[in-house]
């Protein structure tokens, strides 16, 4: 879905020859991975800016890393409790590498708090709320 965003958000910016790898990596290496195209799309309008996707992204790197934190808690099985903890905390590491670059593009940002400040999204990729996914998923 990362892809098909950024392809959206060149094609919103006049660019011509943009293409997206349905499946991802797994399907160019002969996998497959399906799921309707516009799952989550309508979090995008086509014209963001980097600093809006960032900040989408961001929202996005929360609410799944927030999902990881309630499945850790909601297994007996202590195998994929810490699985669902290592999880969360690469969310946390992909939330700092987003920050950083937001810094880069926005110098009126200076900590994080007020970068935060900024997050609407409470949704993860795909476009669902954690307790959506979850019941969803239960």
């Amino acid at each position: 879905m990362r892809s098909r965003a950024a392809a959206q958000l060149l094609s919103g910016k006049g660019f011509k020859d943009v293409y997206t790898l349905n499946g991802g990596i797994n399907a160019w290496e002969g996998n497959t991975s399906e799921s309707p195209a516009e799952m989550g799309m309508m979090l995008l309008r086509g014209d963001e800016t980097p600093e809006e996707i960032i900040l989408l992204a961001y929202g996005m790197e929360n609410e799944l890393g927030n999902y990881y934190s309630v499945m850790s808690g909601k297994t007996d099985d202590t195998e994929a409790a810490r699985l669902f903890s290592m999880l969360s905390e690469i969310e946390e590491k992909h939330k700092e590498k987003l920050f950083k670059l937001y810094l880069d593009l926005d110098k009126m940002v200076t900590d994080r708090d007020a970068f935060e400040a900024k997050i609407e999204s409470g949704t993860m990729e795909g476009g669902f709320t954690t307790e959506e996914f979850t019941e969803k998923n239960s």
